[in-house]
């Protein structure tokens, strides 16, 4: 149950902001987005489709500019930034104890629990709910702290894959642009925080082209054994300067200082970006199915958030 301890560690601030990203996902809203999904559907269709035939036409320029605007628009169809900055200014009204009230609230119901419920059991839940989910073997009569470690494991493996394959889907120009970018954040670093990220990754020189060569090379599981063992700072630093990298390039302009590198203990796994990546990546399928997988998601993000706070404290 490190988790809901590290949950508890955070400010008022930080906890402000994960209770702004939950509720920005209610029911209505997933219902919008879920609609959504035909219409996206369609415009894949129709952009595929124009791309084929200016190909065909040997119209290279226009099949570039169909395939990048159906790229760029499944982010802007989405619109979690704005929902998720106006929801933190929203919640700027509610009193230190009552961002706490309905943090914990919103915690316990994402399982079908209420409030009052004990953390031993909340924690247990949560277990329950994720351990199925990644095949575990025996979970059931696991040690908690020990199940608790390979459920980290495995969500560090699956948000690594994530990030994986969006850098599958740039081309050689994308790539340069993404090197070019890491390598402009790496250098706006302190000396101790490329330092911690440095050794976070295990690499020898930290520079834009030897991060894009890891994320390429390396599989997940190996990324993430990389940094479980390495300090947690350094860490989330890493995974969060990558996925500012690929933000960027997609002309997305979320206010990272929110939400990344030392300021924030959610560091990356709850940010609304990874969670855009997450809802674009299972594009079509129907409204109460993405509610269901939004769920999931959001229970194995609140888990995160946790153990990055625990991990960044030391």
């Amino acid at each position: 149950m490190l988790f809901l301890i590290g949950i508890e560690k955070m400010n008022i601030e930080e906890q402000r902001q994960l209770l702004a990203q939950l509720q920005s996902f209610d029911s209505l809203l997933v219902i919008k987005e879920g609609a959504m999904d035909s219409a996206l559907k369609a415009k894949h269709w129709i952009t595929t489709k124009s791309a084929g035939l200016a190909q065909k036409a040997g119209k290279k320029v226009w099949q570039e500019r169909l395939q990048e605007l159906d790229r760029k628009s499944d982010w802007e169809v989405i619109g979690l930034q704005e929902i998720v900055e106006n929801k933190i200014k929203e919640l700027q009204m509610l009193k230190d104890y009552e961002v706490r009230a309905y943090l914990k609230e919103d915690i316990a119901r994402l399982v079908g629990l209420p409030r009052n419920i004990s953390s031993e059991d909340l924690s247990g839940t949560y277990f329950a709910h994720m351990a199925p989910q990644f095949k575990i073997s025996n979970w059931e009569i696991m040690d908690p702290g020990i199940l608790e470690r390979k459920l980290y494991e495995c969500c560090l493996e699956e948000q690594i894959d994530m990030i994986k394959k969006r850098l599958r889907k740039f081309n050689r120009d994308e790539e340069q642009e993404i090197k070019e970018t890491l390598q402009k954040e790496i250098e706006a670093l302190s000396h101790s925080e490329q330092e911690a990220m440095r050794q976070a990754s295990g690499l020898d020189e930290l520079t834009g082209t030897a991060v894009l060569k890891l994320f390429k090379t390396s599989s997940a599981v190996a990324i993430a054994q990389i940094l479980i063992t390495s300090s947690g700072f350094g860490a989330y630093l890493f995974l969060t300067t990558m996925i500012k990298a690929i933000s960027l390039l997609l002309g997305i302009t979320f206010s990272f200082g929110l939400y990344t590198g030392a300021t924030t203990a959610m560091a990356f796994v709850l940010s609304p970006i990874f969670l855009g990546m997450f809802l674009v990546g299972g594009g079509g399928i129907l409204w109460w199915q993405t509610r269901s997988k939004l769920n999931d998601y959001l229970i194995k993000a609140v888990f995160m958030a946790g153990k990055a706070k625990m991990a960044i404290e030391g």
